[in-house]
């Protein structure tokens, strides 16, 4: 999202789905969660990534 980018974005937000592998994921920056899962996520593997600061206090790398 960036500085610039929309209040309350995330950099990445997944809000359905299973069987998902992220290999070599750089992400930062996000202005509400930087690397968020929602709802109805399952069987998610996130490997040899980054996951770095976010702009805002409450920002996380969920």
């Amino acid at each position: 999202m960036g500085k610039v980018g929309d209040k309350g974005g995330d950099a990445i937000g997944i809000a359905e789905g299973h069987d998902m592998i992220f290999d070599y994921v750089s992400v930062t920056w996000g202005r509400d969660g930087t690397f968020d899962l929602n709802c109805d996520v399952r069987d998610v593997t996130l490997q040899h990534s980054i996951i770095g600061q976010g702009l805002q206090t409450h920002s996380t790398g969920d």
